[in-house]
């Protein structure tokens, strides 16, 4: 086991060998620098903890341990997705009460200069019909009395390098731009288009969750 400790971004101790063990990983163990964090040294864990789990869905596999040990009762947390970003999307999914209208379309390459991973699907809402005594909706996800709701909003969420990109990059354009011509070289096989007729971008990404 080898321990290091630094301060301010730089090792103010040498490298050591404190013991022996056959796990594999990496611990980190931190507390905020009042000197260099000046709007507050007192972090939210709950932050933290969604970063951990947003991680352990961007590298699949990859186990994730994180602790609050600032209090007298601990608090604990553990993540690893084996799917990586088809998890992520069922999560995402689920979250926002969307459901999918088929399976995940998953695709990931690897080439000498770059790596990536595309995950997306078509989903809708499931809009109540009924509503109990007090006249709150009933949601239904299932049944006869339960109707699409189709959805006019796009989740896309993009990362570089496990940095989220919220304002999207060439990354995400091209991602938008391939699928809108794919699903348009197949409208036209099918004659599904008229004449002179172009599905927009709007179009195509109605309902998306990517």
């Amino acid at each position: 086991i080898y321990f290091q400790k630094y301060e301010k971004g730089i090792a103010v101790s040498p490298l050591e060998v404190i013991g022996k063990t056959n796990k594999r990983g990496t611990t980190i163990q931190f507390v905020a620098d009042a000197e260099s964090v000046q709007e507050t040294t007192i972090y939210k864990f709950d932050n933290l903890k969604e970063r951990m789990q947003q991680l352990s869905f961007l590298n699949k596999g990859l186990k994730l341990n994180i602790a609050d040990k600032r209090y007298e009762k601990e608090t604990f947390f553990n993540f690893c997705h084996e799917k990586g970003l088809q998890d992520y999307l069922n999560f995402i999914n689920t979250s926002h009460k969307q459901t999918p209208f088929h399976e995940i379309f998953y695709l990931e390459k690897e080439s000498q200069k770059l790596a990536f991973e595309i995950v997306f699907e078509y989903t809708t809402k499931i809009r109540p019909h009924k509503k109990d005594a007090q006249g709150n909706e009933i949601e239904e996800k299932e049944g006869k009395d339960a109707i699409p709701n189709y959805t006019q909003s796009q989740k896309i969420f993009s990362f570089v390098n496990n940095i989220p990109t919220h304002e999207g990059g060439t990354h995400e354009e091209g991602f938008k731009l391939a699928l809108n011509r794919v699903i348009s070289k197949y409208a036209k096989e099918l004659n599904l288009l008229k004449k002179d007729e172009h599905l927009l971008s709007e179009d195509i990404l109605e309902g998306i969750t990517a």
